[in-house]
């Protein structure tokens, strides 16, 4: 067993320390148990199959253009969202229902009803607070309203009782 999870580890530090499905780690361990399988005299059948996979190519950008130009810097200042499109956009931002400031506890709204979006405008960024709602609905709705984009910011609240909503949002579609 020790022999095989030392291949593994081998497998994961020549892949960037991954064998995450999706990566060439992965494939070369399922190499791997494949060929250990024959060996052993079995019949292996490899069988494909689709599966969500998320991985950030590349540096993520995001810059204010107006008033005066800032750049936010990744994984302090904002972080993609798992799932999260891509692509390059510059839009007016539009705020969709904010709670500022947020009540003392969680419960914003923002972006959870197709309602929120009356009066949008088509191809504006949908600016989005974390709430009530999980973060794919808040997406799904905002592209409905023909957003380009949308960035979700945290809620607001210090952390007394729930976590803290005010730092880095790291979230899931």
């Amino acid at each position: 067993m020790k022999r095989h999870l030392a291949a593994f580890q081998r497998i994961a530090t020549a892949n960037g320390g991954t064998r995450a499905a999706g990566t060439r780690g992965y494939d070369e361990s399922a190499g791997y148990v494949a060929d250990r399988l024959r060996a052993a005299g079995y019949q292996v059948t490899e069988q494909e199959f689709e599966f969500p996979f998320f991985r950030v190519i590349g540096t993520p950008k995001l810059t204010r253009v107006s008033p005066g130009t800032r750049s936010y810097t990744p994984e302090t200042d904002f972080s993609p969202m798992t799932y999260s499109g891509s692509g390059n956009v510059t839009a007016a931002v539009q705020p969709v229902d904010l709670v500022l400031p947020p009540g003392a506890e969680p419960g914003s709204t923002s972006g959870c009803e197709a309602a929120d979006f009356a009066g949008f405008v088509r191809g504006n960024i949908a600016l989005l607070q974390r709430g009530t709602c999980g973060f794919r609905v808040k997406a799904e709705l905002a592209e409905a309203a023909g957003a380009s984009g949308v960035i979700i910011f945290n809620e607001g609240q210090a952390g007394t009782g729930a976590a803290d909503r005010r730092g880095l949002l790291n979230g899931s579609l």
